[in-house]
C-alpha cells in the first residue's frame, strides 16, 4: 500500500485597505482641568460662592460640601441664601468628553464669616 499525500491550501489573509490596524488613532484620554478655587477667599454670609476652575472641557460637573457634607447644589455658584455663618464650604468639579471624565479637583474650603449689620430703614 502507498502512503497518500494531501495537499491543504488555505487562503493568506492580508489586512484590507483602510483597516483599522493602518488607520488607528492614539488612546484617547479623558479631559483635564487644572486648579479649582472658591471666590470670594473671606466670604460673608451676603455673599454667594462661586467655583472657578483654570482648564476647560465640555462638561463641568460641581458638587459641593458644606463642612465635608454633600450640598444639593450642582451649578458653579453656590447662592448667599444657601449658606451659614461659620461652616467651611469646598467645591469638586469634574471635567467630562461625554465618553470619558477626568480627575476630579477639589478646592480649598473657604469658611462662611458674619456679615456686618445692616441699618434698617425707617
Amino acid at each position: 500500500m502507498r502512503p497518500h499525500s494531501i495537499l491543504l491550501l488555505l487562503p493568506l489573509l492580508l489586512p484590507a485597505s483602510g483597516s483599522a490596524q493602518e488607520t488607528a488613532s492614539p488612546a484617547k484620554t479623558p479631559p483635564q482641568i487644572g486648579a479649582v478655587r472658591l471666590t470670594p477667599a473671606a466670604p460673608s454670609t451676603r455673599a454667594a460662592l462661586r467655583c472657578e476652575v483654570t482648564g476647560t472641557a465640555p462638561t463641568l460637573r460641581y458638587a459641593w460640601t458644606a463642612d465635608g457634607a454633600p450640598v444639593p447644589h450642582t451649578d458653579p455658584t453656590l447662592p448667599a441664601d444657601r449658606t451659614r455663618k461659620g461652616v467651611a464650604y469646598a467645591c469638586a468639579v469634574t471635567p467630562s468628553d461625554g465618553d470619558l471624565s477626568g480627575d476630579t479637583v477639589r478646592s480649598e474650603p473657604v469658611r462662611v464669616l458674619n456679615s456686618p449689620p445692616a441699618l434698617a430703614s425707617a
